[in-house]
């Protein structure tokens, strides 16, 4: 995906919260076809900021991924279920 190419190129250039900034800016953005392969460590942290840091989310379809909660106090590791 290049939004997340992107962001990995501002940390290796310190423009990092600059790029986020760019992509905070619409007030739509739309991440179509995104996570069809295993993210990185480093790019999960960014979508989970990019996503953080908006007002909205609209997610439809099935995740693939573990669902986490990072609030969650429970003995399964913040495990939904």
């Amino acid at each position: 995906m290049r939004l997340l190419a992107d962001l990995g190129g501002g940390h290796a250039d310190g423009t990092w919260e600059r790029r986020l900034k760019e992509y905070l800016r619409p007030d739509v953005l739309i991440l179509d076809d995104f996570c069809l392969s295993p993210l990185t460590e480093q790019q999960s942290e960014d979508l989970y900021r990019l996503v953080n840091a908006s007002h909205h989310l609209t997610l439809e379809g099935r995740s693939y991924r573990r669902r986490l909660r990072p609030d969650a106090r429970t003995e399964g590791g913040g495990e939904d279920k």
